[in-house]
């Protein structure tokens, strides 16, 4: 996957020009040298990508930065097609320090023309690691975190806000985070990506990442005038709690009186929650929450696929939630296919509050002749959509139900 990943990187990182490489070293460095070599290096960041062009790379020799003590300045701002590289295979070599900053460490700001990668580094202690503006987009070419740490952060470690019209479809948006691992302080969001306002989230990915006790580790949610496609993917990651957090992942489609909202993204072969042995939590209120609400006559969907993964041991494994005024359509089709929903708990990790129910399909104001609630479980025992794309799923052990339905949902159980 990774060697697809970098091959990928590669094919759709636009042009591509002659290729300086600068050095920060936050031990030995001075930024009055030239910084191309390790005989050389400079101390900030920062000043390295004010010298770098498009093509360049910035290497990060072993060491900690910080405001402090090295003069670095946050946030550190990308640089359109420069990638900031920590060359060893641990990511502790290089850590930035934020001190309890109050804001992110680095920020996207402005509309991409070539690829940008962040690869191998630890962020501690900020506000939030990586934050993507309002107005910033990726412009159709890969933006790659790879081998992080994020740790110690208050709201998020990853924060993207794509609001971009994406015109006649350039510039929509291609976001990868990979093999990375999310521990908080008391952060409320481990990845969160909204997309709203005529963006197109066209090839999102967040992969084989570790992430622990965030109230949300994964939040993909599509805001008003928003579109998630179908090609983008949460995959292999393992979440885990304390039995206190909301979710393990969230995917909403929420729309307005004036812009509809669809979210296609996919859930495969994740690991969320207590994992039946008890030496990790799972979520209070939900291992995976899949949310659709809309009003005056507009469109809310969520239709992605959720296959083959373990969720087992939150306070609900599986809530599925559609709200809607009676007169618009807040739709939930997703097909769930090979998942294991098991061993929901009344009091995950001794916490208590949790519903101990497997499926929780949670209704309101259905609209008539609407898909409203219909994901599809494959069963003619417990299909409430149509067609033979679901299926395969083991529903037991749950403590309290292994499914509940809302009494509004005015569905028959075969």
């Amino acid at each position: 996957m990774v060697k697809f990943l970098l091959l990928a990187f590669v094919a759709l990182s636009g042009p591509v020009f002659s290729q300086q490489t600068w050095y920060v070293d936050p031990d030995s460095g001075d930024d009055n040298n030239d910084g191309t070599s390790t005989s050389a290096p400079l101390r900030t960041l920062g000043f390295a990508l004010s010298k770098s062009g498009n093509g360049d790379q910035v290497q990060l020799l072993p060491g900690t930065l910080d405001s402090a003590n090295d003069g670095e300045v946050f946030p550190i701002v990308f640089v359109d097609g420069v990638d900031i590289l920590q060359p060893f295979s641990d990511p502790i070599s290089f850590i930035f320090s934020g001190n309890s900053n109050p804001g992110p460490c680095f920020r996207l700001n402005s509309v991409m023309t070539s690829s940008i990668s962040l690869t191998g580094v630890t962020i501690t202690g900020f506000d939030s690691g990586v934050e993507v503006v309002s107005g910033a987009s990726s412009g159709g070419q890969p933006f790659l975190l790879d081998n992080c740490v994020f740790q110690g952060f208050v709201s998020s470690g990853v924060d993207i806000k794509l609001d971009v019209p994406a015109v006649g479809g350039v510039l929509t948006e291609i976001f990868w985070i990979t093999n990375c691992t999310f521990a908080p302080s008391t952060g409320n969001f481990g990845v969160r990506i909204r997309v709203a306002d005529g963006a197109i989230l066209a090839t999102g990915l967040v992969a084989d990442c570790t992430l622990s006790n965030c109230d949300v580790a994964i939040s993909m949610e599509a805001e008003p005038g928003g579109s998630i496609t179908s090609t983008t993917s949460v995959l292999r990651n393992f979440l885990s709690g304390v039995g206190v957090e909301a979710a393990g992942i969230l995917f909403s489609a929420e729309a307005d009186f004036s812009n509809n909202a669809s979210n296609s993204c996919s859930a495969v072969a994740n690991g969320i929650g207590g994992y039946l042995s008890n030496s990790t939590g799972g979520f209070l209120d939900a291992g995976l929450k899949l949310h659709a609400k809309s009003v005056s006559g507009k469109t809310a969907t969520i239709s992605g696929d959720i296959s083959h993964n373990l969720i087992a041991e939150n306070g609900t494994n599986v809530w599925i939630q559609t709200e809607n005024n009676g007169n618009s359509f807040a739709d939930v089709t997703s097909s769930f296919v090979g998942n294991a929903i098991i061993n929901a708990k009344l009091q995950p990790f001794g916490q208590v509050g949790g519903s101990g129910n497997g499926i929780f399909l949670d209704v309101t104001l259905p609209r008539f002749s609407a898909s409203n609630m219909a994901p599809n479980f494959g069963d003619t025992n417990i299909s409430f959509g149509f067609g033979a794309n679901g299926g395969r799923n083991t529903i037991h052990g749950n403590e309290n139900f292994n499914i509940v339905m809302d009494s509004e949902m005015q569905n028959s159980v075969l």
